[in-house]
């Protein structure tokens, strides 16, 4: 009798990048991994910058947008070898669009630079671990080192300890996201695709939605959760 799974199978793609060898699969991952941090801190730069005047949702709105772009231009030409670079290219509008975000995020009370010390901190497990990288002592070690700096730098700079608090539960769900969707494109990108991989850590928030769809449409061709 054929049992179904509690959930959808994450997507493959044949010849994907679980299919290589380890050594050949660490170097796809810290590539990736490097590229995007240095993505990171082109927006960090970017932040820098002077900024017109504007509401917090038109940036929200265009960065929403721009990323909806991307996710459509994937998948309406996923397995194309041209899907990446194109991809790529778009970046160029999403970067800006995103430095304005997190400057009128920033505003509100959320900041972006607990972000970017988990981020450095994934970052530095990834090229120091060896041959002995564990996506789970990814988010372990990345969340301990950046939850302690994270308090530490909040309260020097004079951040009250709910502030420090909540610095660090965003740090921790961006961590979760971050090592979760690193490891699970690996199996949606071939080698030499590392272009669309770097954009992927971008748009994939889509696919908590898109994810929760295909749960809900499996969990009723299925008859899950029914009595």
């Amino acid at each position: 009798m054929y049992v179904p799974p509690f959930v959808p199978q994450p997507t493959e793609i044949p010849g994907n990048v679980t299919t290589e060898r380890y050594k050949v699969r660490l170097g796809f991952i810290r590539r990736v991994a490097l590229c995007h941090f240095a993505s990171a801190v082109l927006v960090a730069g970017l932040m820098r910058l002077p900024l017109p005047e504007l509401s917090p949702e038109g940036p929200i709105l265009s960065t929403f947008l721009v990323l909806l772009g991307m996710s459509a231009l994937r998948t309406l030409a996923r397995g194309n070898k041209w899907e990446p670079l194109a991809s790529l290219a778009l970046m160029p509008l999403l970067l800006p669009s995103l430095a304005a975000s997190f400057v009128e995020l920033g505003e509100l009370g959320f900041p972006a630079w607990p972000l970017g010390v988990g981020l450095a901190c994934a970052l530095a497990y990834t090229l120091l671990c060896g041959r002995d990288l564990s996506f789970v002592g990814m988010f372990g070690t990345a969340w301990i080192a950046s939850t302690a700096a994270i308090i530490v730098i909040g309260l020097l700079i004079g951040a009250a300890p709910m502030d420090a608090a909540r610095y660090a539960v965003l740090n921790t769900a961006y961590l979760l996201y971050y090592v979760y969707d690193l490891g699970s494109l690996l199996s949606r990108r071939r080698l030499g695709e590392e272009a669309g991989a770097i954009v992927d850590l971008y748009r994939d928030i889509f696919n908590v939605l898109g994810y929760s769809i295909r749960s809900l449409r499996h969990w009723k061709r299925h008859s899950i959760w029914t009595k």
